[in-house]
């Protein structure tokens, strides 16, 4: 584990202006039960080795039914993990 890593504090930036909010100390898996009726995610950034590709976006996406084992791998060690919620 890197040991820059701090689980202590929660930080979210929001910039309604760009649609975005960045989350630092807060892990993919608590975000996870919130998918379970979405289509499931768009990773930009991962290193998820069962990601499916979207033909419309082009982008890497776990459908609903991977999330379960995309939470159980070791999203931790990737380094960067991008993603956004995905409707299809």
């Amino acid at each position: 584990m890197r040991s820059f890593l701090r689980r202590d504090c929660l930080y979210f930036w929001h910039k309604p202006a760009c649609n975005r909010i960045i989350a630092s100390g807060i892990e993919f898996r608590d975000f996870v039960p919130d998918f379970s009726s979405a289509g499931g995610v768009v990773m930009l950034r991962h290193e998820f080795n069962d990601a499916s590709l979207d033909g419309k976006s082009r982008f890497d996406f776990a459908p609903a039914a991977k999330l379960e084992e995309l939470t159980a791998d070791d999203i931790i060690n990737y380094g960067d993990f991008c993603w956004a919620d995905f409707g299809r």
